[in-house]
């Protein structure tokens, strides 16, 4: 008999020994927590040439152990263990099978019409029986303090091989012995892996400290789509039902969170987006961030290395490593580079739409436009004359075209705003402008308005009272189509016009998941009430704020505040009446919003003090914007270093400015800077 005949018939316990320790302790994942799930199915993958997995396993452990239900029971298994303790311990302790066979019984814990779900040693026994023999199946029982030690060897080994083989997720609970087994039961290895892609959205990691509860209301939300889980752990999770120890598992696992995203299988695709900034016209190019992807190293096509890594803050990849093309000549050409796990791609385009992104307060390019929405547009010479006849006829005042070129051969249009669609031109050969721009038709019905909450769970979220609107389809091709709302508006017949259906108006809604139908297209959303998980998960906190010391600005009045953006050595310098300054360095976002993942902003809100009459903005070592606070014409004082510094970097940078009040505090400095005064 061949050695595949042999393991299609029978496997010792020191074969299924090193299966379980190479499986679930290979020494080489110790940022992977240990969780040993054993069900029928993992087993089958186990040795998928067994005919039956489990009959094997049982085999094996059944004759390691006495046919008595006394305490010597174990023995044979307890003189492995001594032996192991003898020895240097390097590998997993040799119970393994044993406990697997326990962890195994946990799994098949569920209403089968025999036993109720919450029905342990039943299992147990029924896996563990051979025959008409029960003995050794009820001594097992008996005497399942011995298993419940061999698990705390194993606890042990584990938490000091965690350098090697990941944390431990062995836990008690509540429960006096079965505790252990249990917890091993609640989620299989994929499981795990997508969980991990929950907490890394949520940025949840070892350095942050949100509670159990707060995570299983989130998960739950989560799991309103598939997100590639077994279903054993989506019923778990959503029904409510099963393993009391769930709690405490997630916690553990989010305390032991690495930063590092697991590997995805297939490349995920990264585009290239064109950035401008509207403070000094800079162009570069940006890699919008994949919340699947933590980082990656790629290599162009001419072998240079670039390294991405996610942000602290903001919606684009960090270049850790290299730099990425020239970024005006790279308009003209195409790009790629690739990784192990990504690929990022640029192609040729005939027009740039750039939308203002508000994550980093730039101009960065999108797909396609949006109706009333500004927009920049990155447009051919050749195609100018279209452009020009085309906004005449179909966009809102106040674009302007930009006098400077950028990109040599092209033509920047700024802050363009169209009315509505727009409509296909005749002429010309190539595919035209207006083909170019012209946004999807509005065929299906659309969420939009309300209250949104801002969460990372996925799904539509919306505050209670501030229910989204319903956005009609525009079908000239149907004279009515019909709308339902959880079935309390059952054949309500609308024409397709694409107005607004303020859903709202049938409230006031449970809290919960809603669903509005439009013929055959179901539209979800959820509503939650005040300091619901999800309220809080989405708020958008402030921004420290430093208080400037009493004494500073002549005037009292009421103060107000601006925000300002993030950046490279980012600052806002209060300017007053009298002349005098005082910078203020931008504020860190706070530690405790990272941790709980509240959303990023690339703005800093500041409070002006009383007083104030202008607000400067500087990035980078460069005064970039000017805000006027009030009217108060200037009158100097005596200056102060710090304040005659800033004015000579005032007058040289804002020189160009024409409020005709700012002028007249340059002039004054001037007069200031002269008289010596």
């Amino acid at each position: 008999m061949g050695e595949l005949e042999a393991l299609e018939t029978y496997v010792d316990y020191d074969m299924w020994q090193s299966k379980l320790s190479q499986v679930f302790f290979p020494m080489s994942q110790p940022d992977e927590p240990v969780i040993m799930f054993i069900d029928d199915e993992e087993l089958s993958r186990f040795f998928p040439h067994l005919v039956d997995p489990v009959e094997s396993l049982r085999s094996a452990v059944l004759a390691e152990l006495r046919q008595t239900d006394k305490s010597t029971i174990f023995d044979a298994i307890d003189r492995r263990l001594a032996n192991w303790r003898r020895g240097p311990r390097n590998q997993a302790p040799p119970c393994l099978p044993l406990l697997a066979v326990t962890v195994l019984a946990g799994s098949r814990m569920r209403n089968d019409g025999e036993f109720s779900k919450s029905a342990y040693y039943p299992r147990l026994v029924n896996l563990m029986t051979s025959g008409s023999n029960s003995l050794t199946a009820n001594g097992i029982q008996k005497h399942f303090d011995l298993v419940a030690e061999m698990w705390q060897v194993l606890d042990k080994w584990v938490e000091s091989n965690q350098d090697f083989v990941g944390p431990s997720t062995i836990y008690q609970g509540s429960y006096s012995r079965i505790g252990y087994p249990l917890s091993q039961t609640l989620m299989k290895a994929s499981d795990r892996e997508q969980l991990s892609i929950f907490l890394q959205r949520r940025r949840v990691d070892r350095r942050s400290k949100s509670s159990p509860e707060h995570l299983l209301g989130l998960l739950r939300l989560w799991l309103d789509k598939p997100r590639g889980f077994s279903k054993a752990f989506v019923d778990l999770i959503q029904k409510g039902s099963g393993n009391p120890l769930l709690l405490a598992v997630i916690a553990k696992l989010a305390d032991e969170q690495s930063s590092d995203i697991p590997a995805v299988a297939g490349k995920i695709r990264l585009d290239l987006s064109l950035c401008i900034d509207p403070e000094d016209w800079s162009v570069s190019w940006v890699i919008p961030v994949n919340p699947r992807l933590h980082s990656q190293k790629l290599r162009t096509s001419n072998g240079a290395l670039i390294a991405i890594q996610e942000p602290e803050y903001g919606t684009v990849y960090d270049i850790s490593e290299g730099s990425l093309p020239e970024p005006i000549s790279l308009l003209n050409h195409r790009f790629r580079a690739f990784g192990e796990n990504a690929v990022v791609t640029k192609n040729l385009r005939q027009l740039w739409i750039l939308r203002m992104e508000p994550s980093s307060g730039r101009w960065q390019s999108v797909s396609d436009v949006i109706p009333g929405e500004q927009h920049l547009l990155v447009v051919q010479q050749s195609d100018v004359p279209e452009m020009d006849d085309l906004l005449s006829k179909s966009a809102a005042t106040g674009h302007w075209k930009f006098r400077t070129v950028i990109f040599p051969g092209w033509s920047v249009y700024v802050d363009v705003s169209f009315n509505g669609p727009i409509g296909l031109s005749t002429t010309g050969t190539f595919i035209s402008v207006e083909e170019l721009l012209k946004p999807a038709p509005n065929l299906r019905p659309k969420l939009i308005n309300g209250l949104e909450l801002r969460t990372v769970v996925g799904g539509r979220h919306f505050l209670s009272g501030g229910e989204p609107d319903l956005q009609l389809p525009e079908d000239p091709s149907k004279e009515f189509i019909q709308v339902r709302l959880d079935g309390r508006l059952p054949g309500t017949r609308v024409k397709p016009n694409g107005s607004l259906f303020p859903l709202r108006l049938a409230g006031p809604f449970d809290e919960g998941k809603h669903a509005v139908s439009v013929d055959d297209v179901t539209l979800d959303f959820f509503v939650h009430p005040s300091g619901s998980a999800a309220q809080w998960e989405a708020v958008q906190p402030e921004s420290i704020t430093d208080l400037l010391p009493s004494g500073f600005g002549h005037k009292v009045g009421r103060s107000k505040f601006v925000v300002s953006r993030r950046g490279k050595d980012a600052a806002v310098w209060f300017v007053s009446p009298s002349g005098k300054v005082r910078m203020q360095r931008e504020s860190p976002i706070s530690h405790l919003s990272m941790r709980l993942g509240f959303p990023e902003s690339y703005q800093w809100k500041v409070l002006v003090p009383a007083g104030t009459a202008w607000v400067l903005a500087e990035r980078a070592g460069k005064i970039s914007q000017l805000q006027q606070i009030t009217s108060d014409p200037p009158n100097f004082d005596p200056l102060d270093i710090p304040s005659q510094f800033f004015w000579r970097r005032a007058a040289s940078e804002t020189i160009d400015h024409t409020n005709r009040l700012w002028r007249a505090y340059l002039s004054q400095s001037m007069q200031e800077s002269i008289h010596g005064r």
